[in-house]
């Protein structure tokens, strides 16, 4: 564990060696600890439900002995453990532990709770301003009766003592010091429970925030230039607030002169009412504040959308682009397609206006006559239409595209596979259509086929179709690529980045990126992530050059050591550049 940031575990092989792989780069304290007993009360079978290991007559490998929990190199106080360095890329070995059998563990198994307002939060929520600055506990060994187990104390882990308080029944009160988080980071604490024989280690016991969380006083509907959005009133909430639906991010969002939020809400039928909440990127949500969610009405009819499907039929071992219109709704980025058949499955969806998708489909040859309902999820909505769609038996004689095209990057040489054809490829007149316009193709063993995309294809949706002699496939549908996102340079206050000095929290960072978009093509922050050690955050701007962009952002407080930053974009990642955060 990091005493602010990540904890990450495994189970020891059954003769006691372990592996502990995808650690960030950084410094940890490492301890072992045993497994808890079973606890009847929450029907485990086995200690936290583990699978148990089998032998070569498999008969199961249950767990050790106990043993008493120690901190590397063997030393029952966290303040002297021993930090253990990890580099990226390389492996830290000898983090060895002899153990000392024992017998039955006294406490083991703790849960903690917190509140910011009456709402009881899991794990605790703790920052300088808590009116309520404390959290409590339940489990086993740290009540005796209805007092304090003799002996108990807790502690912080890297940080000062809480002061302990029979809560009620069963439950202990640790009492904070809220007042030193405000010369801290952010994230997870981790507290150490000990008596005279008995050590227990909770990560992740509460987190500390720097704000109060979130808070929604009102939701309206209105309307935006003939859009229906949300408009939320509240405190709490920042031009990184996220605002959900029923779970859905809002399709767009911005915060007006008057500090409120206008939020586009994702589709849903007429009269539908979604639940609101807000979401701060500490984790804080307006649940904290109201166990009861602030609601938006849905207006319009709730008549059922219907769809229209293009083709509406394919033969089984065909691989085909679907064209699927509709009446009565508006499709968003992000809309899916499900067919009610595990004989077809959806490659790839696109959403190419708001009444038209393009799904990309692969029709398994093993698949008989039948046929299936279609269903489309667009945003709240589920749109299901039963019996739409047809599956046909199987066509030798069809020209056949896979709809995998594999290096599809413009400028680049791309290769596609055909499924089938009733002529030779090596003998037949071949003409390949990108986008439906002709490009030069090779044929290449394993019925293979060479072609370049031009340079300057627009990146996305691309469509590819062959014809063999006189016979024509269905034309496939599949996604030009662009390269991965490449961090150029960095600035730091304004100054060129020094590796000796690292970075500190509260530093402005610049980071120029190439490869986000087109050159001087403006990006909203909220499709850019930051990504920084264990954190992951939207910049605060994204600003665009002649040739690059130049992500803005405060380096967070809660990272420390040596760690990864990346800079991503709509899934695609650039690769780590390694920062010294102190």
């Amino acid at each position: 564990l990091s005493p602010n940031g990540p904890v990450i575990s495994t189970l020891t092989n059954p003769d006691g060696t372990y592996r502990i792989e995808g650690i960030p780069p950084g410094q940890y304290l490492v301890y072992v600890h045993p497994l808890p007993p079973r606890i009847a009360e929450k029907n485990e079978v086995s200690p936290a439900n583990i699978t148990y290991p089998v032998n070569a007559d498999n008969r199961a490998l249950t767990e050790g002995p106990m043993f008493d929990t120690q901190f590397f190199p063997g030393v029952r106080d966290s303040q002297q453990a021993f930090p253990v360095a990890v580099a990226a890329g390389v492996a830290t070995e000898g983090i060895n532990f002899t153990v000392r059998a024992r017998g039955p563990l006294q406490i083991h198994s703790i849960e903690t709770w917190g509140f910011v307002s009456q709402v009881a939060l899991k794990p605790p929520y703790l920052n300088p301003g808590s009116a309520y600055p404390f959290f409590v506990a339940r489990g086993s060994g740290i009540i005796n009766g209805q007092g304090i187990a003799p002996g108990l104390a807790a502690t912080i882990i890297g940080g000062a003592g809480l002061a302990l308080k029979s809560y009620s029944a069963g439950f202990l009160q640790l009492d904070a010091d809220v007042r030193s988080f405000l010369a801290t980071g952010e994230g997870a604490r981790h507290v150490m429970f000990a008596t005279q024989g008995d050590l227990y280690v909770l990560p992740a016991a509460f987190q500390v925030s720097q704000s109060q969380p979130p808070a929604i006083a009102s939701v309206a509907s209105a309307s935006d230039g003939g859009v229906r959005v949300a408009v939320i009133s509240g405190t709490g909430m920042n031009e990184q607030t996220r605002i959900l639906f029923d779970g859905t991010p809002a399709l767009r969002q911005f915060i007006d002169d008057g500090g409120r939020i206008i939020a586009t809400p994702p589709p849903a039928r007429g009269g539908h009412r979604a639940t609101v909440v807000a979401v701060n990127p500490d984790g804080q949500s307006s649940l904290f504040v109201s166990a009861t969610p602030a609601v938006y009405g849905y207006e319009g009819d709730p008549g059922s959308p219907i769809l229209a499907f293009t083709p509406n039929s394919l033969g089984a071992g065909v691989d085909a682009l679907i064209t699927i219109e509709a009446a009565g709704t508006s499709f968003v980025d992000g809309a899916t397609v499900g067919f009610g058949s595990p004989d077809i499955t959806v490659r790839r969806t696109w959403t190419v206006s708001t009444t038209r998708l393009i799904a990309s489909v692969s029709v398994s040859p093993r698949a008989m006559p039948a046929a299936t309902s279609v269903t489309v999820a667009n945003g709240l909505q589920t749109i299901t239409q039963p019996f739409s769609f047809q599956i046909t038996p199987l066509n030798p004689r069809a020209v056949v595209l896979s709809g995998h095209i594999a290096n599809a990057v413009p400028g680049a040489v791309a290769i596609a596979t055909v499924v089938s054809s009733p002529l030779s490829l090596g003998s037949a007149p071949l003409q390949l259509f990108l986008n439906e316009r002709t490009v030069p193709v090779s044929v290449m063993a394993d019925n293979q086929l060479a072609f370049q995309i031009p340079a300057g294809t627009p990146i996305g949706l691309a469509t590819l179709r062959l014809q063999v002699g006189g016979e024509s496939s269905l034309p496939v549908a599949f996604a030009i690529e662009s390269q991965p996102p490449q961090i150029t340079s960095l600035l730091v206050n304004g100054q060129a980045f020094d590796a000796r000095q690292g970075v500190r929290a509260g530093d402005l960072m610049a980071v120029f990126v190439s490869g986000l978009a087109e050159a001087n093509a403006t990006i909203a922050p909220n499709r850019v992530t930051v990504g920084l050690g264990s954190m992951q955050f939207a910049p605060s701007q994204v600003l665009a050059t002649a040739n690059s962009h130049v992500v803005l952002f405060v380096t967070p407080s809660g990272v420390t050591g040596t760690v990864p930053l990346t800079i991503a974009i709509d899934g695609r990642s650039s690769a780590a550049f390694t920062l010294s955060v102190r």
